[in-house]
């Protein structure tokens, strides 16, 4: 993926995070979330996120593989989204889409997994992972499956599907 669009992959996956986050009881979670609302970027230098990540909470490990994405960390970003991800955090499985899709991984098989998980959650967003599936199966010469993630993209309120 192209610099910008990797860019503006981030924004949105910050974005269903934010919507996503719940309440915190434990303390590390609580400094964190400030810690995220001040600079998310830096999540992954904060001692409270990475104790908070530790302690299996997958909002948090989700944040902090952001924040190792912009550090360009693919190996923890990888690491931590997949720890969202067993915690059934279903904006991870778009971000690990991405993130395998994109060098140095540039496993587009096991980024269609993600993307699909995340398409059939029908969470916000999964019109956008639907448009990506559609994509990556045309590339690879599916024009079945090419067509049905299209049909599912069509479906979604995400307006780059081509209406």
């Amino acid at each position: 993926m192209r610099e910008k669009e990797i860019g503006m992959v981030r924004l949105l996956m910050f974005t269903l995070w934010v919507f996503s986050y719940p309440a915190f009881a434990d303390s590390d979670s609580q400094i964190c979330l400030n810690a995220i609302k001040e600079n998310p970027k830096q999540v992954h230098l904060n001692n409270y996120c990475l104790s908070a990540a530790n302690d299996e909470n997958p909002n948090i490990q989700y944040a902090v593989g952001m924040s190792f994405g912009y550090a360009g960390n693919s190996e923890k970003e990888l690491y931590y989204y997949n720890l969202a991800a067993k915690g059934s955090f279903a904006p991870a499985y778009l971000a690990l889409g991405h993130v395998l899709r994109s060098s140095p991984y540039n496993d587009e098989e096991n980024a269609i997994k993600w993307y699909e998980k995340y398409a059939n959650t029908k969470q916000s967003g999964y019109g956008y992972s639907a448009i990506l599936l559609s994509k990556l199966y045309a590339k690879h010469g599916n024009d079945t499956k090419s067509q049905y993630w299209l049909s599912v993209c069509k479906e979604s309120d995400y307006s780059g599907c081509g209406n």
